[in-house]
């Protein structure tokens, strides 16, 4: 499984620096690339269809409602807090976008 550590937090496969204090979390193969996938296009909103094409392909067995599961896991493993992240953001009804931290 990939590991994500930085000190503190370094950068990701984007270059785009993670959230402190959650930088030690292993992530599952399909966690790292969603987390990967959104983190290259900061700012850029997401629909769940579209994420799972990018993300699992066309060998995916999973529903666009496995994409939220997904989402609060990786938000579990990031997020100082998860109920109310800062990195991870839900856009209402329609997907998910990455924030870049400021």
């Amino acid at each position: 499984m990939p590991v994500l550590k930085s000190n503190p937090c370094r950068k990701s496969a984007t270059g785009k620096r993670l959230p402190p204090g959650r930088c030690n979390s292993v992530m599952t193969t399909t966690e790292f690339r969603l987390l990967d996938y959104l983190a290259r296009h900061p700012g850029r909103m997401f629909s769940r269809d579209h994420l799972l094409d990018a993300v699992w392909g066309d060998s995916r067995f999973v529903t666009p409602r496995s994409v939220d599961v997904y989402v609060r896991r990786i938000r579990e493993k990031i997020e100082p807090d998860p109920e109310n992240p800062r990195y991870l953001k839900t856009v209402r009804g329609a997907g998910y976008r990455f924030e870049v931290a400021r």
